[in-house]
């Protein structure tokens, strides 16, 4: 039996110069703001998350 793809996430960031939880550095930091899973499908490829993601809008991409 074929395995099918796996499923894929795409993860949204905001890169921040201050966070309270880190008082002593780093002074850049990655904060994760949102997240977003795609079905497994045979068509799924990285093109076509990118494609997908380029047309969401930013204030829907963060986190509920």
């Amino acid at each position: 039996m074929p395995m099918s793809p796996p499923a894929s996430k795409a993860n949204w960031y905001k890169l921040t110069t201050n966070d309270p939880a880190y008082p002593d550095g780093p002074f850049y930091l990655l904060k994760p703001v949102g997240q977003k899973f795609y079905a497994r499908s045979k068509e799924l490829t990285v093109e076509s998350v990118l494609k997908k993601e380029a047309t969401v809008k930013p204030e829907s991409r963060t986190k509920q």
